[in-house]
């Protein structure tokens, strides 16, 4: 089951998966059977108008929504609402579709907000009755046979959520967007509330039973009225301008927010049960560096990227999760390491990986390489020759990133000495001589090199234990 899910190209199931799995899906079983169970007594509620007991059992699902995003995300979610929306307007809510986790996500916010569903909403044992209780209507017979009803319930003071992608997306990208939410904004002349999306998807995708532990990101967008004809004059035009923003406005939140750290729960999947030593090695590593996230700040977010001394592929996938307009190149001596790295769950066309010797790897024109803890494998002569090539081989713009030991930072040095030969003494990590001799490099030896080429280095020390240092080289667009 492990390989097959491997080869699906699907996370395999923890112990920490089955859990959330069963507490998300057990939590949306008691919800809707306490809101079935509430929806059919509230109608004895001796109440005269019809609206009061729709109004109460509304209020009654936004508690409990509320309260299940909370205990399904805990403490790791964020509302980002720049413009102070209150959702006491109403509005047409449009957002995009990854999850139908999205469903309480948005419910959560606000009490008034109805569903445009679709017909297996409504034929759903579980879904059905509470979508006919809270007036969820199906539009599988058009927008048209229902505006009365919808024109009813926002002159009452509801919002409408609509999902103009219609289906959830399986890659996380903005689909085509469909012209009934904008067709129904201009009938009611009603303001467009859009709301993008970040991090349901990876939680529990479409297709998917397994609820991997993630992040939840909401970021409300600013109001445009029916009135403001910036996004187009009519509901075509409309479809297109606001598929164009949220293109625009996914790219920005999954760049502030999908950070490394937001991704280091996927990059520590791809290495589970493969053995203990290895998951332990690559925990340890996850932690002391900060989830590699100053390789992600620091390197270009497009183009290619060269990995040489790559290893098992952590930091390889990072750059890759982190940045969907970066291709990766991962190279290593040790072909034991190479393919634990090829095997991952992940591993995907923006990323390969080659067992060979760095020091006569092809070099070809790249936006940015990393050389982490693998010169002083290599002697000086061929230090100096790869350093060359690298440096040759940047394009404008682009960056090399060097994380090695200081022979200048002498106290420290003997620490990163010690660390680095009982790595190789027990195999951990492999050298090219049979003396397992290693060969440790200064700061001015590769400022010298990077001079050669009229290239500016800069030195960052953020370690007090050891020599090791990162050095970002930089060559300029001119």
């Amino acid at each position: 089951a492990v390989l097959s899910r491997q080869r699906k190209h699907e996370y395999p199931i923890t112990f920490m998966i089955l859990v959330k799995t069963v507490v998300t899906w057990t939590n949306i079983v008691l919800v809707a059977l306490i809101l079935m169970i509430a929806g059919n007594l509230i109608k004895l509620l001796p109440f005269k108008k019809q609206k009061k007991k729709e109004l109460f059992f509304h209020r009654l699902f936004y508690w409990l929504t509320k309260a299940y995003i909370a205990v399904t995300f805990a403490n790791d979610r964020k509302l980002i609402n720049e413009h102070g929306e209150d959702f006491t307007r109403p509005a047409i809510i449009i957002s995009n579709h990854q999850s139908l986790i999205e469903t309480p996500a948005f419910l959560r916010l606000y009490p008034k907000i109805i569903i445009l569903t679709t017909s297996w909403v409504h034929s759903s044992p579980i879904f059905g009755p509470i979508a006919k209780l809270a007036s969820f209507f199906d539009v599988n017979n058009g927008i048209d046979s229902i505006i009365g009803q919808l024109q009813a319930k926002v002159d009452e003071g509801f919002s409408i959520l609509i999902f103009p992608e219609a289906h959830r997306s399986e890659d996380h990208k903005i689909q085509r967007f469909h012209r009934g939410a904008f067709y129904l904004a201009e009938r009611l002349q009603t303001d467009i509330l859009p709301v993008v999306v970040f991090g349901t998807g990876d939680f529990l995708g479409k297709g998917n039973f397994w609820g991997r532990p993630n992040s939840l990101r909401m970021k409300i967008l600013k109001r445009v009225s029916c009135s403001d004809d910036s996004m187009g004059a009519t509901y075509q035009e409309r479809a297109k301008q606001f598929r164009k923003l949220y293109i625009d406005q996914y790219a920005i939140i999954r760049q502030q927010e999908g950070d490394a750290h937001y991704y280091s729960r996927k990059l520590a999947l791809n290495y589970v049960l493969k053995g203990p030593v290895l998951e332990w090695y690559m925990r340890v590593k996850m932690k002391l560096e900060n989830n590699y996230e100053i390789y992600n700040r620091l390197l270009p977010r497009r183009g290619e990227i060269l990995d040489l001394g790559c290893g098992y592929g952590f930091i390889s996938y990072m750059l890759m999760f982190t940045s969907e307009e970066r291709t990766i190149t991962s190279v290593d001596y040790d072909a034991e390491k190479i393919s634990v790295a090829a095997g991952c769950f992940s591993k995907n066309d923006r990323i390969s990986f080659h067992c060979a010797d760095i020091s006569g790897f092809e070099i070809t024109p790249k936006n940015g390489i990393l050389l982490c803890d693998v010169l002083h494998y290599l002697t000086p002569e061929k230090q100096l020759e790869l350093l060359r090539r690298c440096f040759s081989g940047l394009l404008p713009g682009g960056r090399v990133l060097i994380r090695e030991a200081n022979t200048e930072l002498k106290k420290r040095h003997s620490r990163s000495k010690l660390t680095e030969f009982i790595s190789t003494g027990i195999g951990f990590n492999k050298t090219q001589n049979a003396e397992k001799l290693l060969y440790f490099t200064s700061a001015e030896q590769i400022r010298m090199v990077a001079a050669e080429f009229g290239m500016v280095m800069e030195v960052i020390d953020n370690t007090r234990m050891t020599s090791n240092v990162l050095y970002v080289i930089k060559k300029d667009i001119s």
